[in-house]
């Protein structure tokens, strides 16, 4: 795993350039990293995130509302529409590691995802995945189980690439 830092020459904590992480990095925990007098940082091949200058002032003027309605969330947000297999095979192949804390923002109690955790346990992640999806949808009955209600929890998770596919599949 490679990352580019586009810091100013002279820097010696991360000189402008490209590093990589020790041998010993797991992607399973997080890494924390200060990047200081950069305009811009790319992470991965297709993410590229521009820091500081107008727009960033302008967003943090924007209320949540008009946020939502600038990056077409209220429709989706407010939506009534039933989940349709398209959409439930995106979120059973996409959630993956944060499956519990979706379960909790849709209604799950602990004890009901630690039971789907115990008894899919060998099935692996993507079973838990889906067997929390469809007890969700058994418990949400047929005409609860929105796609409204599931990009609250994309959103609350602050999981927006998975809302976005979601809005496209809508």
């Amino acid at each position: 795993m490679c990352c580019i830092v586009a810091g100013t020459e002279g820097n010696s904590m991360f000189p402008k350039g490209n590093f990589g992480y020790p041998q010993m990095y797991s992607p399973e925990k997080s890494v924390n990293l200060t990047i200081s007098n950069s305009t811009a940082f790319q992470v991965g091949n297709n993410n590229f995130l521009s820091v500081g200058g107008e727009s960033d002032m302008k967003m943090n003027q924007v209320t949540q509302g008009s946020y939502y309605q600038q990056h077409g969330y209220t429709e989706v947000l407010e939506s009534n529409a039933l989940l349709n297999e398209n959409q439930m095979h995106l979120l059973r192949e996409n959630l993956s590691r944060k499956w519990k804390e979706f379960a909790r923002t849709v209604g799950f109690r602990q004890p009901e995802i630690e039971e789907i955790d115990h008894d899919y346990d060998r099935d692996g992640l993507k079973e838990k995945v889906y067997q929390m999806l469809h007890k969700w949808q058994m418990k949400e009955g047929s005409r609860n189980a929105t796609v409204g209600k599931v990009a609250t929890a994309l959103y609350s998770l602050k999981d927006t690439d998975l809302l976005n596919q979601l809005i496209r599949l809508n």
